[in-house]
């Protein structure tokens, strides 16, 4: 068993060897290079051995619009199934690419084109367990990120889901397929028609 171990470990860095000669001697070696660094066994763990992300201690650098964060996988493992906890578990290229929008292996770093600001507080839930909402951004942009990051709203402070739903009856209704305008005012022809429907929705619709 460690007699087959080592052959293909030796077998491993020949092919290595032979690819990174090959990049120097071959016009256009730039894929050769990419290859000789796919298979260096320091950059295996990333891509092929997923469990060794699973080791006490291990961090990860996550790049999210310029904005940096060492992390420990651990702390990422706390909410499965959110974005950040697949991508500890991806084992190829193409799954880590469907998760983010770059990565170095060599680096140990992933790049999000995300905003870095909302993130501040999204990391905040992985690290101390509360969410709480970005000061200054919409709602609706806040519960879009929350949707990318594989994270419910369920998991806000309480303090913060009451600002959220306060706000959200202030938001314009989506249209579902019927005509805002064509809707029928109870209140027409009364003293402040339009702001006694609002009101009147606020109790009857929240």
């Amino acid at each position: 068993m460690v007699r087959s171990c080592t052959l293909a470990r030796q077998t491993q860095e020949n092919v290595s060897g032979l690819l990174h000669e090959l990049s120097f001697e071959m016009p256009g070696g730039g894929a050769l290079e990419a290859a000789v660094e796919f298979l260096n066994p320091e950059n295996q763990p990333l891509l092929a051995r997923a469990s060794d992300r699973g080791q006490s201690g291990g961090t990860v650098i996550l790049n999210v619009g310029g904005s940096i964060h060492q992390v420990k996988w651990e702390t990422i493992d706390k909410f499965p199934k959110s974005r950040l906890q697949r991508l500890r578990y991806a084992t190829s290229e193409t799954a880590i690419l469907a998760l983010c929008d770059a990565f170095s292996l060599g680096n140990r770093e992933f790049y999000f084109d995300r905003s870095p600001r909302v993130f501040e507080n999204i990391l905040g839930l992985y690290r101390k367990g509360e969410l709480h909402l970005t000061e200054s951004v919409c709602p609706r942009d806040f519960l879009g990120e929350l949707e990318y990051w594989g994270l419910s709203p369920l998991y806000l402070e309480p303090c913060c889901a009451y600002t959220l739903q306060r706000a959200s009856w202030l938001l314009p209704i989506v249209d579902q397929g019927a005509d805002n305008e064509d809707e029928i005012n109870p209140f027409d022809g009364m003293c402040c028609a339009k702001l006694r429907n609002v009101i009147w929705k606020l109790f009857e619709d929240p």
